[in-house]
C-alpha cells in the first residue's frame, strides 16, 4: 500500500506578456505568442513520499501531462509533480484575476493520489479555453497514470505501471510503458511505442500508431489511418478504421482481425496462429508473407493481392480481381466478379474452387501437380498446358474440361460467367 506525505517545495508566480522573451527559465518555457493577450503563469512543485506501488489519477485535466522516470536515487522514494497554472486576459490585471480561478487539489487516496484541476467558470464549471494546468511528473517504477475527463495532451515515457486515459479531447504519446494501456478519447491521435503490456486504444476522430508493443491483446480503433508494426498479441490483435487505411507489419496474434470501412488494408510478415479476418467496404487489400491457419479476406470493392501466403484461403471481392502468387494453400475458395490468378501449391486434399462472375482465370501449377479438374466457362474457352499430364475426354479449347491430373484426388473447380480459363505450367508473373 502506498503512503504519501505532501511537501510544497517551491512556488513562483509570473506575469508574462506575449511576445516578450529573455525571461527566467520558467518564463521562457511559457512565454509564447498568444495573439496579443497577456498570460499569467504560476509554477509550483509538489512532492509526495512514496512507499509502494501507486496510481496518479488526474481528474478534469485541461492542459498537458508528461512523465519521466526517476533516475536519481533521491527521487526514487517519492513522486514529484511540477505543475504550471496558466490564464489569459486582455491585460495584466485581468489575466491575474483569471489565474486566481485556476486551482489544483491533491487528494491522497488508498491507492495513490487524485490530482484535480479546476479551470472552469460559470454555473456549469466547464473547462475554459483561456485557462489550463500543465503537469510534469518524475516518479519511480510502480507508479501508474490515469486521466479522467481529460482535455489536452498526455506524453508519458518510462511509466512502469498501468496507464488509463479517457477524455473528450486527448492527444496521446506513450513510450516505454511497462504495464497495460487503455485509451479512449473522442478526438485526438494516439501513439504507443516500445511498450510491454496489453494495449486497447480508441479515438473517434484521429489516427492510431502502435510500434513495438507486445502484450496479452492489442486493439486499435480510429477514424483515420491505423498502423501496427512489430506488434505481438498473446490472444487478439485487432485494428478497425472508420475512414482510413489499416497497415499491419511484422506482427503476430492468436487471432488477427482488421477492418477498413473506407480505406485500404495492407499486411506483411504477420502470423495468426488460429485465424486472420480482413474486411473492407471500399478498398484494395494486399498481403505479403502472411500465415494463418484460417485466412479470410473480403472487400465489397477493390482488388485482392497475395504473395508468399500460407493457410486455408477464403477470399471474396464484390468488384475487383484476385491475384495470388507463391501460395501454400491448405484449402482454397475464391469468389468475385473480376479475374483471378493463382500460383503456388494447391491443397493436397478436399475441394478447392474459384468462381467469378466475369473475367479470366489462370492457374499456374507444376507439372507434377495432382488434382481432379472441373473447369467451365459460359462464354470463353478452357485450355490446359500440354506438359501437364491430364486424363480427360474433353476437347482442348472447349467451354468445359473435366479430367484428372497425375492421378490426383483433390478436387479443383473453376468457373467464370464470361472469360477464358487456363491451366499453365509456365512461370507465373510476380506480384
Amino acid at each position: 500500500m502506498a503512503r504519501f506525505r505532501g511537501v510544497l517545495l517551491t512556488g513562483l508566480a509570473l506575469l508574462v506578456v506575449a511576445g516578450l522573451w529573455g525571461l527566467p527559465q520558467l518564463g521562457k518555457l511559457l512565454g509564447e505568442d498568444i495573439g496579443g493577450e497577456t498570460q499569467a503563469v504560476e509554477g509550483r512543485t509538489e512532492s509526495f513520499a512514496l512507499d509502494g506501488p501507486a496510481t496518479l489519477r488526474f481528474v478534469d485535466l485541461n492542459g498537458s501531462v508528461s512523465f519521466a522516470r526517476a533516475e536519481k536515487e533521491e527521487d526514487r522514494q517519492k513522486i514529484t509533480i511540477i505543475f504550471t497554472r496558466k490564464a489569459k486576459g486582455g491585460d495584466q490585471n485581468q489575466a491575474k484575476a483569471e489565474l486566481e480561478k485556476v486551482a489544483v487539489e491533491f487528494k491522497p487516496t488508498k491507492g495513490g493520489i487524485d490530482v484535480i484541476s479546476r479551470t472552469g467558470g460559470g454555473l456549469l464549471k466547464k473547462p475554459s479555453a483561456n485557462k489550463q494546468v500543465d503537469f510534469r511528473i518524475v516518479a519511480p517504477e510502480g507508479v501508474g497514470v490515469t486521466v479522467a475527463n481529460g482535455r489536452g495532451s498526455v506524453a508519458l515515457k518510462g511509466v512502469q505501471g498501468d496507464v488509463k486515459l479517457e477524455g473528450p479531447s486527448l492527444a496521446v504519446d506513450l513510450n516505454d510503458v511497462r504495464g497495460d494501456v487503455f485509451v479512449r478519447t473522442d478526438r485526438g491521435d494516439i501513439r504507443v511505442a516500445n511498450s510491454l503490456g496489453q494495449a486497447r486504444v480508441e479515438t473517434r476522430e484521429g489516427s492510431v500508431t502502435l510500434s513495438k508493443v507486445s502484450g496479452a491483446a492489442l486493439e486499435a480503433t480510429g477514424s483515420k489511418d491505423i498502423s501496427i508494426k512489430d506488434g505481438g498479441a498473446e490472444s487478439d490483435l485487432r485494428a478497425l478504421s472508420q475512414a482510413g487505411n489499416v497497415s499491419v507489419d511484422r506482427s503476430r496474434g492468436k487471432t488477427v482481425v482488421v477492418e477498413a470501412n473506407a480505406g485500404r488494408i495492407a499486411m506483411s510478415d504477420t502470423t495468426a496462429e488460429e485465424s486472420l479476418t480482413a474486411t473492407a467496404r471500399n478498398g484494395a487489400m494486399s498481403f505479403r508473407r502472411v500465415n494463418a491457419a484460417r485466412f479470410q479476406a473480403a472487400t465489397e470493392s477493390g482488388d485482392l493481392s497475395l504473395a508468399d501466403v500460407q493457410g486455408g484461403l477464403d477470399l471474396k471481392t464484390g468488384k475487383g480481381s484476385v491475384n495470388i502468387s507463391r501460395a501454400t494453400a491448405s484449402s482454397l475458395k475464391i469468389s468475385g466478379t473480376g479475374g483471378a490468378t493463382f500460383s503456388g501449391q494447391l491443397p493436397a486434399s478436399g475441394e478447392s474452387s474459384i468462381q467469378i462472375a466475369a473475367g479470366n482465370i489462370t492457374i499456374y501449377v507444376g507439372k507434377e501437380s495432382a488434382f481432379r479438374l472441373d473447369a467451365r466457362t459460359s462464354s470463353g474457352k478452357v485450355t490446359v498446358d500440354d506438359r501437364l499430364q491430364m486424363d480427360t475426354q474433353d476437347r482442348p479449347g472447349s467451354s468445359r474440361i473435366q479430367g484428372v491430373a497425375n492421378g490426383g484426388t483433390a478436387k479443383l473447380g473453376l468457373s467464370t460467367g464470361a472469360g477464358d480459363i487456363r491451366i499453365s505450367n509456365n512461370s507465373p508473373p510476380v506480384y
